[in-house]
C-alpha cells in the first residue's frame, strides 16, 4: 500500500514537471488548426530554427498563404484571433500571421508564449519606420502645397559607387550632401501630380552637375523630363 501511495505521488510530480507551456486562449484553436494542417516537414523545420522569422521577413511556409486568407475572410474562430491581436495593436495581417507562426514555434519547443515580447520585437521594427514615413509624409505635403508650376527648383540626390543617383527609404533616409560628389540639377515643375497612388512632379531639367551620372540606372540629359516623387529622400530646394 505505501508503495502504491509513493507511485502515485512520483506519477503526480512527474505531470506537473512535463506541463504544456503556456498559451494565449485566444490561439488555442489556432495552433491546434496548425497541428492539424502543417505538413510534417514545415513543422520539424520551424521546430528546429534557431531564430524566429522578424518583420516583413517572417518564416516562409507552405501554410502561410492558408492563414492570411483564413485572417482576411475573418469568420470563425480567425475572428476571435483577429479581435485579440487587434487589441494589442496588430494590425497588419502578414505581422499577425508572423506573430502566430513565431508563437507556434514557441509552442513546439514547449517554451512558455509571451505575446507582450512576441510584439515588442515587432514594434522595435515598425517604429522607426512609421516615424520616418510620417516626416516625409509631412515634407511631401509642405512640398505640394508649397512648389508650384513653373516653378524653378533645386534637387540634391545621393550617389552611389557606381555614379547612380539613389533614393533611400525609412528608416535611413538622412544623408548629407557633398558637393563634388553627389548630383544637383536644377528643374523647372510642368506637372503636379497628387492622387493616392502616385505623388510626383514632372519636371523639365536645365542643369546637371554631373552629366554622367545617372538617376535611377537610367540616364538624363538637359531637356528631358524627369519624375520627382513627393516621398523621398531626395532634397527639394525651392530657387529664389
Amino acid at each position: 500500500m505505501k508503495i502504491l501511495r509513493l507511485t502515485y505521488v512520483f506519477v503526480l510530480l512527474l505531470c506537473a514537471c512535463e506541463k504544456d507551456a503556456y498559451v494565449p486562449e485566444e490561439l488555442n484553436s489556432t495552433f491546434r488548426y496548425l497541428d492539424k494542417s502543417m505538413n510534417t516537414n514545415d513543422i520539424t523545420k520551424l521546430k528546429l530554427e534557431v531564430d524566429k522569422g522578424f518583420p516583413p521577413f517572417y518564416h516562409k511556409l507552405e501554410i502561410q498563404e492558408d492563414i492570411e486568407s483564413k485572417l482576411s475572410k475573418n469568420d470563425g474562430k480567425w475572428e476571435t484571433v483577429n479581435v485579440y491581436l487587434d487589441s494589442l495593436g496588430v494590425n497588419g495581417t502578414t505581422d499577425k500571421y508572423g506573430l502566430i507562426i513565431n508563437m507556434y514555434q514557441n509552442y513546439l519547443n514547449d517554451v512558455d508564449i509571451n505575446i507582450t515580447e512576441e510584439i515588442n520585437i515587432m514594434t522595435s521594427y515598425w517604429s522607426p519606420i512609421h516615424s520616418c514615413d510620417a516626416i516625409q509624409n509631412q515634407q511631401a505635403t509642405h512640398n505640394f502645397q508649397n512648389i508650384e508650376i513653373n516653378d524653378t527648383i533645386s534637387v540634391q540626390l545621393p550617389i552611389d559607387e557606381h555614379e547612380n543617383a539613389v533614393d533611400y527609404f525609412c528608416p535611413d533616409i538622412d544623408w548629407t550632401y557633398q558637393n563634388n560628389h553627389d548630383l544637383e540639377i536644377e528643374v523647372i515643375i510642368k506637372e503636379k501630380i497628387n492622387t493616392n497612388n502616385q505623388n510626383y512632379f514632372n519636371a523639365e531639367i536645365v542643369f546637371m552637375s554631373n552629366e554622367y551620372a545617372t538617376i535611377r540606372a537610367s540616364e538624363f540629359s538637359t531637356g528631358d523630363m524627369i519624375k520627382i516623387p513627393l516621398k523621398t529622400a531626395w532634397k527639394l530646394i525651392p530657387k529664389s
